[in-house]
């Protein structure tokens, strides 16, 4: 017969498999995000670069034309990180309430009387997982601070475009 622990190792072992699959989930919602973005944003490109004559690049004319094409990579990153956060608040609240049942279902009433089981406030695991580093930065920051670089991206992608003819 399996011990508590075994029992517990177990049944987090097979959480942890379910929880990379909503990641995957979350991931693929996201990048469908960035896909819808990239459309408009290869589109607002499009339409900028044909009234942009090559022979009289400058670097202030790149930027002015790129006005549209860094609010739309801004409007993108902002659903992300509106996103992000409501995907966390619905697994804190999922999380909770599934690692309280867990423990109070495997571990034995005798062992409960003498330490019982305690569920966490849904607020506790969601205040826990944001501020909890992702890629080196909080989630709530992350979107932000992410934009930047890819605007730098597109420009250099655009600068570098012209400068090879």
């Amino acid at each position: 017969m399996a011990t508590v622990n075994e029992k517990l190792l177990d049944a987090e072992t097979d959480h942890a498999v379910n929880l990379q699959q909503y990641s995957t989930g979350v991931v693929q919602r996201i990048i469908a995000i960035l896909n819808r973005a990239d459309a408009r944003l290869a589109a607002a490109l499009m339409e900028a670069l044909e009234g942009m004559d090559a022979t009289t690049f400058t670097i202030e004319r790149l930027e002015a034309m790129l006005g549209a094409v860094r609010s739309l990579n801004q409007e993108a990153y902002d659903a992300i990180g509106r996103a992000l956060p409501e995907e966390m608040a619905v697994l804190a609240t999922y999380e909770a309430g599934y690692q309280f049942e867990l423990f109070a279902k495997t571990i034995p009433a005798g062992v409960q009387a003498v330490v019982p089981v305690q569920a966490i406030s849904v607020e506790q695991v969601y205040a826990a997982a944001m501020s909890r580093p992702f890629q080196g930065r909080l989630l709530r920051s992350w979107a932000a601070a992410v934009e930047p670089t890819r605007r730098a991206q597109i420009r250099n992608a655009v600068r570098d475009g012209y400068l090879q003819g």
